[in-house]
């Protein structure tokens, strides 16, 4: 599912990224780490170590299971034509 609504957000805004958003995905124990709050469903964990900068995205247990619950209740059209004025 996340697949999908990468895509229909790349169509939208006319994008093409050869990184997955399943890439970035991490567990709780490992946003803890990073310095996770808890305070949200989701967050966007940004890590810098010298040259290197680590991307980690956090989505609840609980939101991971609304959007799998999205996906098999109702398909997203990823091949949106999007007009540009």
């Amino acid at each position: 599912m996340l697949s999908q609504l990468q895509e229909h957000l790349e169509a939208i805004y006319g994008l093409n990224h050869a990184e997955r958003v399943q890439q970035f995905l991490i567990d709780e124990k490992l946003s803890r780490a990073l310095g996770a709050t808890g305070r949200s469903p989701e967050e966007l964990l940004v890590h810098e170590a010298g040259q290197e900068l680590w991307l980690g995205l956090y989505f609840s247990p609980e939101l991971r299971e609304r959007i799998e619950t999205l996906g098999t209740s109702s398909k997203i059209k990823t091949k949106a034509k999007v007009s540009r004025s």
